[in-house]
């Protein structure tokens, strides 16, 4: 199985593909492509891990790079994303309604993630070229 977040179109045609065949090279083995589909809502778990943080204050503090989730580091990726918006730089209202959006879509990707992984039984193998 191979997952893609873009459809196979247009550029991504030549991309997609290319690294599907790359892929399959290095596993001696054939694969379908499946296009990645984002879950709209984070997991039961999840929620109850976004209320821990906001209700504990840990969203607020300064080391909220450091916030984990089963063995996953999410918080780093959250900020950078956050910070991606330049009003977030001038406003803090703003910083802390993007950081909270940013904390959920991150809760969807992962329910998404957990989806794919129990359906397709995926494992991943990490690639250095």
């Amino acid at each position: 199985m191979f997952l893609s977040t873009k459809n196979y179109h247009y550029r991504y045609n030549f991309i997609v593909k290319s690294a599907k065949k790359n892929c399959e090279n290095i596993l001696d083995k054939k694969l379908d492509i499946l296009i990645f589909e984002k879950k709209k809502f984070p997991s039961i778990k999840y929620l109850f891990f976004f209320i821990f943080i906001i209700l504990s204050g840990k969203i607020f503090k300064k080391n909220r790079v450091k916030i984990k989730y089963d063995n996953v580091e999410i918080g780093r990726f959250v900020l950078s994303q956050t910070f991606c918006d330049f009003e977030c730089y001038l406003n803090k209202f703003k910083f802390y309604k993007r950081l909270i959006k940013n904390f959920l879509h991150v809760g969807s990707i992962l329910n998404t993630c957990n989806h794919y992984n129990i359906k397709f039984k995926i494992f991943f193998k990490m690639l250095f070229i």
